[in-house]
């Protein structure tokens, strides 16, 4: 694993269908090292798959974050109860730490999934982020769309039909629903242009060498965002897998972090802890991954076989 693999996962996450050529264009490689790269990160389970989905802002879905102390006696076990929620998307656990990304119907749903982790994980005071920003595109936050748009019953067989691996070609997608290869590209663009789909990946760069972290941060009160995230952008580049910030409480930030050795982990806890503008660091290795399929999923599943009847 190295920065490059780190650039080609971010790119990828935003949009997982990206030829190989326009992915090369961008990393600066050629297109046999792009496919290598590629082939290497799906063979370690790096990534563990390419997806398509119901966008979020379609479906007007609502991203929090929740995160705290367990005293759960089993917490693999309490991690792995998380998915009988289907609300939970990734959970994260570090000795009796847990970090939790969570995609709500609406956020009238907040308090029920709330008080199911204070269950479930013996957790008596989560903190729970309403996400501003967040630079990782599953959960990203967008604008709900300005006219309604409506898809059709092959539109959710097309996108479904993508659901396990976004990177299948047209003609695969054609063959499968039993429709002209023109169909499916027309379509397909439609339902691109008006950001009703979304093409990512599941992944998890601690499959391979390295550490995965997650730091919360607290930034002193007054401190000038921009200039702050900049600068982690210079010191860090793709390092930073993900960074979001809270609506309901400016001076938090969330880093999700990969380091190719446990002194550089250490280097970056201790930059943090030392930078003026930061009031405080919390820093978590993290020992612990799951993801579950949420109802976002399960209802397009749902919409594709109700298609076909």
């Amino acid at each position: 694993m190295d920065e490059t693999d780190l650039r080609l996962l971010a790119i990828l996450n935003g949009n997982s269908r990206m030829p190989f050529r326009e992915l090369a264009e961008k990393l600066g490689i050629s297109v046999q090292a792009v496919h290598r790269r590629v082939q290497t990160l799906t063979e370690t389970h790096v990534i563990a798959a390419f997806t398509a989905n119901l966008s979020l802002k379609y479906l007007k879905a609502v991203p929090i974050g929740v995160f705290g102390i367990s005293r759960a006696k089993d917490l693999d076990a309490a991690l792995k109860e998380l998915g009988n929620n289907d609300s939970t998307v990734i959970a994260h656990g570090s000795g009796d730490f847990v970090s939790i990304m969570v995609l709500l119907r609406s956020i009238a749903d907040m308090e029920q999934y709330v008080e199911f982790v204070k269950k479930t994980l013996s957790m008596e005071k989560p903190v729970v982020a309403l996400p501003a920003a967040m630079g990782y595109s599953a959960l990203e936050r967008t604008a709900a769309p300005e006219m309604p748009f409506e898809l059709s019953s092959l539109d959710f067989r097309i996108i479904h039909s993508l659901h396990g691996n976004s990177r299948k070609e047209i003609v695969e997608i054609a063959q499968e629903l039993g429709i002209s290869a023109a169909t499916v590209k027309r379509r397909l663009a439609r339902l691109t242009d008006a950001k009703v789909v979304e093409f990512s990946t599941e992944f998890n760069p601690g499959n391979q060498s390295g550490f995965s972290t997650m730091t919360f941060l607290r930034l002193r009160s007054g401190t000038d965002k921009g200039p702050f995230f900049s600068r982690l952008k210079e010191m860090y580049g793709p390092r930073i897998i993900f960074l979001s910030t809270s609506s309901n409480d400016p001076e938090a930030v969330s880093v999700f972090m990969w380091s190719a050795s446990m002194k550089d982990s250490r280097d970056m806890e201790a930059s943090f802890k030392t930078d003026p503008s930061i009031e405080s660091c919390n820093h978590y290795i993290i020992q612990y991954k799951y993801q579950f399929p949420t109802w976002r999923q399960r209802l397009l599943e749902q919409k594709a076989k109700e298609a076909v009847k």
